[in-house]
């Protein structure tokens, strides 16, 4: 999935935020909370994967950039 950082951060700061305005613990706001949470948890993941070079990326630089990288 090809989505901006800012866009990430979005999506991210929305889920939370809805997370936190989630009042009572009936069994549809707990299912619901979880999902959310899963989310949350598949977004950052996703997020800190599109941080890290891939390793045929970096493969594909000059030894200067290897380096740096």
């Amino acid at each position: 999935m090809a989505l901006s950082k800012r866009t990430f951060e979005t999506i991210l700061d929305l889920i939370e935020n809805k997370i936190s305005c989630m009042e009572g613990w009936d069994q549809t706001t707990a299912r619901e909370r979880a999902k959310l949470e899963a989310c949350r948890r598949e977004l950052i993941n996703e997020c800190e994967q599109q941080q890290q070079p891939d390793s045929s990326e970096i493969d594909s630089l000059s030894p200067e950039a290897q380096q740096q990288a």
